[in-house]
C-alpha cells in the first residue's frame, strides 16, 4: 500500500482550460506546491475563495511485483467533483464531497517504474450538487450571496483534503465486509457478510470463535460490550482461502453493541442512554477541513475533559481517522451527509418550490447517503444516520421528499435515521423519523430580554413536539456566538456571559424532560464560514476558539456535566405547574 500524502504539484484553473489543453498528459507547468491531506484554501491564501477547478499531480514508484495484479487508487475525499488520470490515461471520476471513493488503476500502472497521477477537482456548485451553490438558496438566502457562495453555513473547503492511497490485490480478494451485532444474555452475537470478488473459501475468527462461509454468526461468550464509557473492541479476522492457503485477509476492529428506539427512550445495550454532546466541524487553521492526527488527539482529549459522549458530525461524513479515534477512544457519532438547507430559497417568476430541488439533486443525495452508509456501517461509534440538516420541512413537498430519503436509508441499515429540523411546530417531516431532532435558536431578544420567557418557549416547543410524535427528542443544535474576551454585566449579545446564559437556560429546560434523550450544544469550536454580514469571519458559537482555547462556557459545562442529570437542581416555569431545572441566581452573575 502506498500513501500519497505529502507535497503535490497544484495549479488553479479558473478558466477551465486544463482539459482542452490536456494538462493531464504531461507535467503541470507553472505549478505551485501544496500539501495533500488538507484543503488548499488557507495553505495558499491567494486561492482562499477560489470555487472553480484545480489540478493536482504527483509522481511515485510502484514495485515490479505489482505487475499483473489489481491496483486501486482510493481518494479520502475530493471536494466536490473529481476526474483522475494515471500516466495520461483516464481512470474515471466521482461527484460528491467529504466521502471516499475508489478508481481501478491497474491497467494504467507502470510496475517497476515511475508513475504520474493527475487529479482535476472541480468545486463549482449548482442547485443539483450536494451542497447547493447558495445563490438565492440555502442558509441566509434572503440576504445576498455568501462569498464564496454555498448553501451551507460553513466554508466550502476544496481539493484533496484527505489521504490518497494506492493499494494492490490479487485477482481473488475480499471486496466488502458487513457486520451487525446483538446481545443474548452475556453472549455477544456477531452477524457477518463477506463479499468476494473472484473465488475462494471464507473463514472468519474472533479469538477462539470461528465460522466458515460468506455469511454467518459468531458467538462471543462473556462479551465485553462497546460504549463511549467502555469502548471495548474485538478483532474480526476474515481470510479468503484457495486450496487451504490464504490469498487475501482483512482484519476489522469491531464493537459489540445495540442501539434501539423504544417509546420515548433510546436504548444502548438495552439500557436508556442520554447523549451529552456537541456539534463539531472539521475545521482548523491552515488545514481547513483536512486531516490532522495531532489535532484529533487534542480534540478528543478536550471532549473527554468536558464529559462529552457524542459528536454530531456537522454537516458531512467525518474522516476515516476521526471515526477510528471515536471507535478507539469511545465517542458516539451522528453521521451526516452534506444535504444542507434545501427547499429554502427565492422562487423566481414561473418557478415553484419544487424547482429549488431538481431531480438530479435527489439522485446525488441518495448517492451521498449510500456512500456514507457503505463506508461507515461497521463503526460501533456510528449511532445514527443524519440525512439532512435544516431543510425547509415546513413544506409538505419537502416532507414527502424526506420520507423517500428515510425509506431509502432504512433499506441500507437498521440504525436510527434522523434529520435535524429548524421548522419548529410547523415541521411536517419529523413524524417519519426515528428520533425527533430539533435545532432550536430562540434568542433572548425575541423575548424582550426575559430569560424565563426563553425557557418557556423552548419548553413549549419540546412538549408540543412530544405530544405530536411520542418519540424521543434530541436537541441537535442550540447555542450563541461569543467573542472570546468580550464581557458584559448584564450580558449582551456576543459576550461570553450571553453565551453562558443562553446555553445554560436551554439545558435547564431540556435536561428536566424525561423524553429528551440528549442535548448537543452547537458547537465544539469556532469555525470559518463564507463572508457575509451575519458572521464575523467565523461562526463563533464554539465552546473553544478555533485554536482550541476554552471560553467561559466550556469550564461551566464541564462542571455541570460531571453530575448526573437527575442531580441538577430545579426551577419552576412562571405561569406553569411544570417543574424544571434551575441553577441558582449566583450562577448567572
Amino acid at each position: 500500500m502506498l500513501v500519497q500524502e505529502g507535497f503535490w504539484l497544484f495549479k488553479a484553473d479558473p478558466e477551465d482550460r486544463g482539459i482542452e489543453e490536456k494538462w493531464y498528459a504531461g507535467p503541470l507547468e507553472s505549478a505551485e506546491t501544496v500539501a495533500v491531506g488538507a484543503a488548499f484554501n488557507e495553505q495558499l491564501p491567494h486561492h482562499l475563495n477560489h470555487l472553480g477547478s484545480v489540478w493536482y499531480q504527483q509522481q511515485f514508484f510502484v514495485p515490479e511485483d505489482w505487475a499483473g495484479r489489481r491496483a486501486v487508487a482510493r481518494f479520502g475525499c475530493a471536494n466536490w467533483n473529481a476526474e483522475a488520470w494515471l500516466n495520461g490515461q483516464a481512470l474515471g471520476g466521482h461527484s460528491g464531497g467529504y466521502i471516499a471513493f475508489e478508481l481501478e488503476a491497474g491497467g494504467c500502472l507502470h510496475p517497476g517504474g515511475t508513475n504520474t497521477l493527475t487529479v482535476r477537482v472541480d468545486m463549482k456548485l449548482s442547485r443539483e450538487t450536494v451542497l447547493q451553490d447558495g445563490r438565492s438558496v440555502g442558509h441566509w438566502w434572503g440576504y445576498g450571496d455568501k462569498y464564496p457562495p454555498c448553501s451551507g453555513d460553513y466554508f466550502p473547503w476544496g481539493g484533496l483534503q484527505r489521504p490518497v492511497i494506492l493499494y494492490s490485490t490479487g485477482a481473488d480478494y475480499i471486496a466488502d465486509i458487513s457486520v451487525t451485532t446483538g446481545i443474548s444474555g452475556s453472549t455477544g452475537l456477531v452477524d457477518y457478510r463477506v463479499e468476494v470478488a473472484g473465488s475462494g473459501e471464507v473463514e472468519v475468527h474472533i479469538g477462539k470463535a470461528e465460522a466458515a462461509g460468506a455469511a454467518g454468526q459468531l458467538e462471543v461468550v462473556d462479551a465485553l460490550l462497546w460504549s463511549p464509557e467502555e469502548p471495548n473492541r474485538y478483532r474480526l479476522e476474515v481470510a479468503l482461502l484457495r486450496d487451504g492457503r490464504p490469498v487475501d485477509r482483512y482484519d476489522l476492529m469491531i464493537g459489540i453493541r445495540t442501539v434501539e428506539v423504544e417509546g420515548h427512550r433510546v436504548l444502548v445495550n438495552g439500557k436508556p442512554y442520554h447523549f451529552q454532546g456537541l456539534g463539531r466541524h472539521e475545521d482548523f487553521h491552515v488545514v481547513g477541513s483536512g486531516v490532522s492526527l495531532p489535532l484529533l488527539v487534542r480534540d478528543f482529549s478536550l471532549l473527554k475533559w468536558l464529559g462529552v459522549n457524542s459528536i454530531r458530525a456537522g454537516h458531512y461524513p467525518p474522516s476515516d481517522e476521526l471515526l477510528e479515534a471515536a471507535d478507539r477512544l469511545g465517542m458516539f457519532i451522528f453521521d451526516e451527509v452534506p444535504a444542507n438547507a434545501f427547499y429554502h430559497g427565492r422562487v423566481k417568476e414561473g418557478e415553484s418550490p419544487a424547482d429549488l430541488v431538481p431531480p438530479a439533486f435527489k439522485e446525488n443525495h441518495k448517492q451521498a447517503v449510500h456512500e456514507m452508509v457503505a463506508r461507515d456501517k461497521n463503526h460501533p461509534s456510528v449511532v445514527a444516520w443524519s440525512v439532512a440538516n435544516e431543510p425547509n420541512s415546513t413544506l409538505a413537498l419537502c416532507a414527502d421528499y424526506l420520507k423517500e430519503i428515510y425509506d431509502f436509508t432504512k433499506r441500507l441499515d437498521s440504525r436510527p435515521v434522523i434529520f435535524t429540523s429548524c421548522g419548529g411546530l410547523d415541521d411536517k417531516a419529523q413524524g417519519f423519523f426515528d428520533i425527533v431532532c430539533l435545532n432550536i435558536y430562540y434568542f433572548v431578544d425575541r423575548a424582550g430580554g426575559d430569560w424565563n420567557a426563553v425557557r418557556a418557549m423552548v419548553s413549549t416547543l419540546c412538549d408540543r413536539m412530544y405530544e405530536l410524535h411520542r418519540k424521543p427528542i434530541l436537541a441537535t443544535e442550540f447555542g450563541a456566538d461569543a467573542l472570546v474576551g468580550e464581557h458584559s454585566l448584564p450580558p449582551v449579545l456576543l459576550t461570553e456571559e450571553f453565551q453562558r446564559d443562553h446555553v445554560m437556560s436551554y439545558l435547564d429546560v431540556l435536561e428536566s424532560k424525561e423524553f429528551i434523550c440528549g442535548t448537543m450544544v452547537w458547537c465544539f469550536a469556532d469555525f470559518r464560514v463564507p463572508q457575509h454580514f451575519g458572521r464575523q469571519i467565523y461562526n463563533r458559537k464554539g465552546l473553544f476558539t478555533r485554536d482550541r482555547q476554552p471560553k467561559m462556557l466550556a469550564h461551566l459545562l464541564r462542571e455541570r456535566w460531571a453530575r448526573p442529570v437527575r442531580e441538577r437542581s430545579a426551577w419552576t416555569d412562571p405561569g406553569s405547574s411544570r417543574v424544571y431545572i434551575k441553577r441558582s441566581e449566583e450562577d448567572w452573575q
